[in-house]
């Protein structure tokens, strides 16, 4: 069985079987058109979340018709479950723009804070690009600081909690007028406006020239069916370029298809490990049948030198791209730098009715050596901050750096000894958030 998040795409947009092998049939009522009533929903929720959660013999015991709506069911079910941060409902079709169309809405920024300083972590949406963001128009770029919107100094929206309120709402067409700084300290201000735009996976791929041979170096952003013909041509042209070594800056990238995961895996080490375990996916006792290995295939594309490799990590590193982490450990030389990852070694099935898509957690992840459960992050090897003050793939932009001096050297440049990590958040760069979007997209505005 190959379970692909593609394949469960389908339920999103309406089919309500997922066929995964012989033995293996996930099923869900059939629910649209004029069945679609509040009490039809609900039970749907109901029924379906306690047919296939993970950890179904830990739900609560609630009636779906004491609550309101479909999300309040789902909230009350999983209640009790502490691992279970991520079960969610969300509409079709933006499941299907985001995951298959590589879309989203928003300005097309990733910010993040430090004492009351706003910087821009990244610009999503290429300006001369399909679906350009206005952001990119605007020519926004990494590193820029964010001084006030709408006239209102930053300080004073970050003292009273009201920036993400000052940016809304999150509708298309909504317009505020923010005040850039850039990095050499030059002011103007641009007009921002929410629509839906086209995020580009892979932004950079460079190969850096090193004393000690070429250093690959590319940034995933998330996991999407556009990543894929992207990772494929990077990974062709780090093969030329007769790269070992590889960096993979996957600091901002929140997760998404688990087949676009299965991909990487395969271009990064599938010429070592073909036909053999990259994960498995353990469903709850009913789906038993579903628990299958994801086995690793060789590809076209696959690096056949790689012989070492550096994962950039964030607390916004999750989902998908923990999965890889934890899953190249046992087929290549693996180092964390950066911060501790999100924690989240579960997948979920989307179940889709009238205009919504159910995405309960139903399974768990683990790799070839049986390792997975890190509710609580992926810790790094290498402690480092942020660095949004440079831009991606310059070598003296601080977590690069440490990454080539942990693969040159075999060192953490600046790490501090055990119990004396710098933990005080005003000394890091942490991501704002919208309170009202899924994990996957939380830090995108």
């Amino acid at each position: 069985m190959r379970l692909r998040a593609d394949r469960l795409l389908e339920l999103a947009v309406g089919l309500a079987v997922a066929a995964c092998g012989d033995d293996c049939e996930i099923t869900a009522p059939v629910l649209k058109g004029e069945a679609c009533t509040p009490e039809a929903e609900r039970r749907f929720v109901w029924q379906v979340t306690r047919s296939h959660h993970l950890f179904a013999d830990r739900l609560a015991d609630v009636d779906p018709n004491d609550f309101e709506t479909p999300r309040q069911v789902l909230d009350a079910l999983v209640a009790p479950i502490p691992e279970d941060r991520f079960s969610f409902i969300a509409s079709a079709s933006g499941e299907v723009r985001f995951f298959v169309e590589g879309q989203t809405l928003g300005y097309g920024l990733s910010v993040g804070v430090r004492g009351d300083e706003v910087r821009v972590l990244d610009v999503l949406g290429q300006a001369q690009g399909d679906a350009p963001s206005s952001a990119a128009r605007a020519g926004i770029e990494r590193g820029d600081r964010i001084e006030a919107v709408d006239g209102e100094p930053v300080q004073i929206l970050l003292a009273e909690d009201r920036f993400s309120e000052a940016l809304g709402p999150y509708e298309p067409g909504t317009r505020h007028r923010v005040s850039i700084r850039d990095r050499s300290g030059d002011t103007r201000t641009v007009d921002l406006e929410i629509d839906f735009f086209a995020i580009v996976p892979v932004p950079v791929v460079q190969v850096l020239d090193r004393s000690e041979g070429p250093v690959g170096y590319l940034v995933l952003r998330n996991f999407t069916e556009p990543a894929d013909v992207q990772l494929e041509a990077a990974a062709a042209r780090f093969e030329e370029a007769g790269v070992e070594r590889l960096v993979l800056d996957l600091r901002y990238n929140g997760g998404g298809l688990i087949s676009t995961a299965n991909l990487l895996g395969d271009l990064l080490v599938g010429p070592r490990g073909p036909r053999r375990v990259w994960t498995r996916s353990v469903f709850n006792a009913r789906n038993a049948g579903c628990n299958r290995p994801e086995l690793l295939q060789e590809r076209p594309a696959s690096l056949r030198r790689l012989r070492e490799l550096v994962v950039l990590t964030l607390p916004g590193t999750a989902s998908a791209s923990e999965l890889v982490v934890n899953s190249l450990k046992p087929w290549v030389q693996t180092h964390t730098v950066g911060r501790t990852t999100f924690g989240k070694p579960v997948g979920q099935l989307g179940f889709g009715f009238c205009e919504a898509v159910l995405r309960p957690i139903t399974f768990r992840i683990v790799n070839a050596d049986g390792e997975g459960d890190y509710f609580e992050g992926i810790a790094p090897d290498c402690r480092v901050d942020d660095d949004p003050t440079r831009p991606f793939a310059d070598v003296q932009e601080g977590m690069l750096q440490a990454a080539l001096s942990v693969l040159e050297e075999g060192e953490c440049p600046g790490q501090q000894p055990k119990g004396r990590a710098r933990e005080r958040a005003d000394l890091q760069w942490r991501a704002l958030e919208r309170p009202d979007a899924p994990e996957r997209i939380r830090r995108i505005w």
